[in-house]
């Protein structure tokens, strides 16, 4: 029996060709998307999610986290800014909303592993899981993961560390994955272009 993952998907380029990576390497993928009720997966990311798992032909499920993402992080985000902290939400969130249901869901679908589309890479070295920048180090993410519980961490696959961004879009256009060319965020998912409004 092949092994099994839950991919992350936000609806763009590199977890749906995470996604087909693992695909391709035998994998049985369960695409999954958390429903945060924000900016962060609007409902067409949300939609280009959907249609770019049954494009590769993987299970997609939607889960509905938005109470606890407003909880979690946003509250979070709120408290530190008045409090004249800088917050650090994206990575706080990979730690406490997304690899913490990433491996809830996993486990519940019966997955040894939860993939995302973060360039990075994860090594199991002399009994023990380490985190290390993507090879592509221009690109590297491990920064957004650098929070994750170890007992996480040596449940993460990511497919991305050894590929660089125009590979993944090259890989995505080759395949015929409209989302090839889609824009990747570039802030505070949440908050958009105007901190001072939200």
């Amino acid at each position: 029996m092949a092994s099994s993952v839950v991919v992350l998907m936000s609806g763009g380029v590199d977890s749906t060709v995470a996604a087909l990576v693992l695909k391709e390497k035998g994998y049985e993928v369960i695409g999954v998307t958390f429903n945060f009720n924000s900016r962060c997966y609007s409902v067409q990311d949300i939609d280009d999610a959907r249609k770019m798992a049954k494009k590769i032909g993987i299970r997609h499920e939607v889960i509905d986290l938005a109470d606890y993402f407003r909880r979690e992080i946003i509250q979070y985000f709120l408290d530190e800014y008045r409090n004249g902290h800088t917050p650090n939400p994206c990575a706080l969130c990979n730690r406490r909303v997304k690899l913490h249901w990433g491996v809830k869901v996993a486990d519940e679908f019966g997955c040894e592993f939860v993939a995302t589309g973060h360039y990075a890479r994860v090594t199991h070295e002399d009994g023990d899981v380490h985190l290390k920048k993507a090879l592509w180090e221009d690109k590297s993410q491990e920064y957004y993961l650098a929070l994750i519980e170890k007992e996480h961490l040596r449940k993460l696959a990511l497919p991305l560390g050894e590929m660089s961004k125009e590979e993944v879009r090259e890989k995505a256009k080759e395949f015929g994955l409209e989302v090839h060319d889609k824009e990747e965020s570039q802030d505070v998912c949440f908050v958009g272009k105007d901190y001072r409004s939200f």
